[in-house]
């Protein structure tokens, strides 16, 4: 167990990883830009990989 001094700020308020809200928006977007039909299926990521997931349907689509 670590003592008070060495608890990091994360640790003591359980601060989670954030992504800024343009980089959201730009996601949905992107996803809700195309027609219905070419929608992808549901993919569950872990919040760490949150940022490549979203990078990589950064590309606008219309």
């Amino acid at each position: 167990m670590t003592s008070g001094s060495e608890v990091t700020k994360s640790q003591k308020y359980n601060i989670k990883r954030m992504i800024r809200i343009t980089e959201f928006e730009r996601w949905f977007e992107t996803v809700y830009a195309r027609p219905l039909n070419v929608l992808h299926d549901a993919r569950y990521i872990e919040s760490g990989k949150l940022k490549s997931v979203l990078s990589a349907h950064s590309k606008l689509n219309f």
